[in-house]
Order: C-alpha cells, then structure tokens, then sequence
C-alpha cells in the first residue's frame, strides 16, 4: 500500500494504481519479501519460480518505462534501488537480440562440451602467459584474450533471482564455464 501511495502520479489519494510506476514499485516490494523468504527458505521453489516471473515481468515493465519517458524510468530505478543496467538496445532500433533472448539464446553446454570448453580455457590461458612473457606484439595478446572470452551466454530472469538471493550484482553476461 505504501508503494501504491508513494508512486500514484496524482498524489497519495490518487486513483490511478495501473501506471507502470506503481506497477513497478509493487512488484520490487513483493520481490523484496521474496527475497527474504528465500534465506530462510532455500529449498523453496514455488516462490523461486514466483520470483523468477516477477523479475522477468519487472524487467520488462522497466524496458517500457525507459521507452516511453527516461526521466521517471531513471528516477523510479535510483528511488527503488533497483540494479536495471539500462540498455541502448533496448531504446534505439529495438533490437532483436536483447528482445527475444530467450529464443535465440544457446543451450547451455553439456559436460563432454564444459569439459572442452575448460580445456582449452586452460590452454589459452598458458599460451596468452607464455607470449606475455615473451613480449610479444600487442595485436597477438589482443587476439588471445579475445579468444578467450569467445562464448558467453546473456543473463535470463532465473540468474538475476539468484543473484538477488545470494546479495550479489545482476550481470549481463553468464561464463559458462561456472555452470553446474
């Protein structure tokens, strides 16, 4: 209710409770009481995938803020203390690699493919060491540590309801070398 009050467009006693703003508010109060369920209750997964939904709405609904009207998006996002990274994609040309995520996102690998994929981290690694060590051209770093950093998947609503219950910052991208 205090969300609902605080964030009417036409004042405490206003009736307009629809606008994204109070939309916005009311879901980040749930998402908060969410969150401390979860400590006490890990193994809780009717509300982790109850969370997971209200952050991908919330996301969502934040998109469309930034879209329609920036200066309330950053004010309701500072005010609320909310970590949505504001994205460009999302504002010009609608891109749709940041809209459809979910669709075009890869699998997540499997353990024959992490197991490779670890390999030859590792091996990259050793050889991006051994030309630094022999002072190699700046180019040949470059383009070893570009090859390291190769496959990265983009983070989905169920990692940032992780990240929020284990306290830590949302990120944009997933290693997916840290996959179980």
């Amino acid at each position: 209710m205090n969300a609902i009050r605080r964030w009417t467009r036409d004042g405490p006693e206003g009736k307009q409770t629809g606008c994204i703003e109070v939309q916005i508010a009311v879901i980040t109060e749930r998402l908060r009481g969410y969150v401390l369920h979860m400590r006490e209750n890990p193994k809780d997964f009717i509300v982790r995938n109850r969370m997971v939904s209200l952050v991908a709405r919330r996301r969502n609904l934040l998109d469309g803020l930034a879209w329609r009207d920036l200066p309330s998006y950053i004010k309701v996002r500072d005010e609320l203390k909310i970590r949505h990274t504001y994205r460009i994609e999302a504002l010009v040309g609608r891109l749709g690699s940041y809209k459809y995520t979910e669709g075009d996102r890869p699998k997540a690998p499997g353990r024959k493919t992490v197991m490779r994929m670890r390999k030859s981290q590792k091996l990259l690694s050793q050889r991006l060491a051994r030309k630094l060590r022999q002072g190699r051209p700046g180019h040949e770093i470059f383009f070893t540590r570009k090859a390291m950093q190769k496959r990265r998947f983009t983070s989905r609503a169920i990692e940032d309801t992780f990240n929020m219950i284990k306290g830590k910052e949302t990120t944009r991208f997933i290693d997916p070398l840290n996959l179980p």
